[in-house]
């Protein structure tokens, strides 16, 4: 189970713990992670959309899940025409069924990444999509009542046509995975490479690496620093805490680095992105 909370789309909740956001340019999503579930519907255009080690071709009218934790990001296509999608996080609080939400959350059920245009459980989530989506772009008095409803019927379909599934990988790689994600829960922040938590695993530096990324989607340094990231903007909430503490604290021991690593993750400084958690400014 995950230990660590990524609060990084509360600066965008309002109500209820759901966000919104929408893109419409020629940019590129770069890898990322988060502990909410992400629902993505392509409006217009293609992409390229990469969910842990699958890549898939997106169009307009197809839709997206991203289950908690999954590295993700987006290379739109340039020469696809007018591109524009709309992106819902939410947290799997919402979920009325509390089992579902804990499996969910750790790892142990995942739903579907992929809903092509045309077929009709497609044209059923994106009916509730968007209709939470208006919900919390016009600042529904009742969104944690309209958002709850809408989580619970577009789970209710998933669930009604088998879409949410049990992780059954090999034995051998889900215990890769677990023990992978149980030892970072507890050694992100100190100095660890890809060599020691081998040796800490018992596993050889060159096997480790390959099973990571296999099982990852990236190697391991890419993803200990989005680990690491995800802490950090969690530490942020807290504006008496010195930038250079929370870098230690999170793992990195050059403040400098650190301030590299997550300005390009985030766009933002560490500072400002702590001034924005005190601020009307959205994230």
């Amino acid at each position: 189970m995950y230990k660590m909370y990524d609060d990084s789309f509360r600066a965008r909740y309002n109500l209820a713990p759901v966000a919104i956001s929408t893109n419409d340019t020629f940019g590129t999503t770069p890898n990322h992670i988060h502990r909410e579930i992400e629902m993505l519907y392509i409006v217009s255009g293609s992409s390229k959309i990469f969910i842990a080690d699958k890549v898939f071709t997106a169009h307009g009218g197809d839709l997206f899940f991203v289950n908690p934790m999954e590295v993700h990001s987006i290379v739109v296509n340039k020469r696809g025409g007018e591109y524009k999608h709309h992106c819902i996080c939410f947290d799997a609080s919402l979920i009325a069924d509390k089992s579902l939400s804990q499996h969910l959350t750790d790892g142990s059920l995942s739903i579907e990444n992929h809903f092509p245009l045309g077929q009709p459980l497609t044209d059923e989530l994106i009916k509730h999509f968007l209709t939470l989506f208006y919900a919390v772009k016009m600042g529904s008095k009742t969104l944690v009542f309209d958002a709850t409803i809408c989580v619970c019927q577009i789970l209710r379909n998933l669930v009604k046509e088998n879409k949410i599934i049990k992780n059954c990988l090999p034995e051998k790689k889900a215990a890769f995975s677990k023990r992978v994600i149980d030892y970072l829960n507890e050694h992100y922040h100190e100095d660890i490479s890809s060599k020691s938590v081998a040796t800490d695993l018992f596993y050889t530096q060159s096997y480790f690496c390959r099973a990571f990324k296999l099982n990852f989607g990236i190697p391991f340094s890419a993803y200990l620093n989005m680990y690491r990231i995800l802490s950090a903007k969690e530490k942020l909430k807290d504006k008496n805490k010195k930038i250079i503490d929370i870098a230690l604290e999170c793992g990195f021991n050059n403040p400098t680095y650190f301030t590299r690593c997550f300005t390009k993750s985030v766009g933002i400084s560490p500072l400002k992105y702590q001034k924005s958690q005190y601020s009307s400014e959205i994230m």
